[in-house]
């Protein structure tokens, strides 16, 4: 019985003001595509920011990437005693 996508690697890396995310399937089954989603540490809400084409129906590994343009800085002010 096929077990629908199966990910056996992933990455992030910043590179300068992005960042590149990595992955591999073993195996894929009826897979349209990855749905990219970001979440501000502040915030629960998460918002789609891209997709991701898969491979349908795939039974050898496959590698996809995505490249995130608009990576947000976050910086917090250590509250005074």
């Amino acid at each position: 019985m096929p077990q629908g996508t199966i990910i056996i690697n992933f990455a992030g890396n910043s590179i300068s003001a992005k960042v590149l995310l990595t992955w591999q399937t073993a195996s894929e089954h009826n897979n349209k595509g990855f749905d990219m989603e970001r979440r501000l540490s502040i915030s629960l809400k998460w918002s789609k920011i891209g997709f991701v084409a898969g491979a349908g129906t795939s039974y050898t590994p496959r590698d996809y990437s995505f490249i995130d343009t608009k990576m947000v800085l976050l910086f917090t002010v250590p509250k005074s005693a």
